[in-house]
């Protein structure tokens, strides 16, 4: 099955000069399934709501996957609306929405579906944009070849925008990026780009602390700021060579599924893995916060 047979043209609304905010969105979003798929709008409604509240992502800009689920039922639908004006949602503007509704228990086809509709996004924002007909969407959806019957892989959950230190940079210098890119997590790669460890905020705060010190039980004594002075004085002389973490055994290749990722990552006590392909090199992050938002609470 593939997702293009999920949508048909009646379940798609585009360039709405009438929805001008996200209550009016949900109504109209659950009206169009209640309508297309006998079921009760307030019981849509209120579902998509529920979900909402939680926090929502935007995608690309102005592209938002609002999703609900349902109990006792056992189906999977989405509803397409496209906006023509931007629209305060969640914690931004948005106005292209792809919502989906589940049952309780969800499916791996729900999951394949929302991977599925984020790798349209990302491929075809452009082409999304600027659509004027229902046919084009789903001339775009078609051409995607969704396929929703096989596995979920770490390649349709997993960061591809990936920052990887080198073994020869300063501690400083790694946190600096980590500041500027809001991270706290890095693989650590070869000239060759290839993966040969990891580094991260608790490996760079072992500097402040002498191994000597987690032999003690207390450490009241410590009352004042001298091992982060210390520890200031260090980070420029450093290198990441010298504190980061080895081992192969800390990454995983794209094709795993995600029944195999949460159980390395449970296994390991990882809250973050570095996904790599065939040659060793780095090509993407999986973090614990990605396992739960677009698994676990998708």
């Amino acid at each position: 099955m593939k997702l293009s047979s999920l949508i048909q043209e009646k379940q798609i609304l585009l360039n709405d000069e009438r929805i001008s905010n996200d209550k009016e969105l949900f109504e109209k979003a659950s009206q169009m399934a209640a309508d297309q798929f006998k079921l009760n709008k307030d019981e849509v409604y209120s579902s998509f709501i529920k979900r909402y509240e939680m926090g929502h992502d935007i995608f690309e800009g102005t592209f938002a996957i609002p999703h609900g689920r349902l109990e006792n039922f056992n189906d999977l639908i989405i509803i397409v609306i496209k906006t023509k004006k931007t629209i305060n949602f969640a914690k931004g503007e948005a106005d292209f929405f792809f919502f989906l509704m589940t049952s309780n228990t969800g499916s791996n086809v729900y999951l394949k579906a929302l991977a599925g509709i984020v790798k349209i996004i990302k491929e075809n924002k452009d082409k999304l944009k600027n659509l004027i007909s229902p046919e084009e969407l789903l001339n775009v959806i078609n051409n995607s070849n969704i396929k929703l019957e096989e596995s979920l892989t770490v390649a349709e959950i997993m960061s591809k925008d990936v920052f990887t230190a080198k073994a020869e940079q300063t501690v400083s210098q790694i946190l600096d990026i980590m500041k500027v890119k809001n991270i706290k997590y890095m693989p650590v790669v070869n000239d060759k780009e290839e993966y040969i460890g990891k580094i991260d905020l608790l490996d760079i705060l072992g500097i402040a602390y002498p191994s000597y010190l987690f032999l003690m039980n207390n450490l009241s004594f410590l009352s004042n700021l001298r091992s982060f002075e210390d520890f200031i004085a260090k980070e420029n002389k450093v290198l990441i060579k010298d504190v980061y973490i080895a081992g192969h055994k800390r990454v995983i290749r794209s094709d795993a599924s995600v029944v195999e990722l949460g159980f390395v990552m449970k296994k390991e006590h990882m809250h973050y893995i570095t996904v790599v392909d065939e040659k060793e090199k780095v090509i993407g992050i999986v973090s614990m916060r990605d396992m739960l938002n677009k698994i676990i609470r998708a």
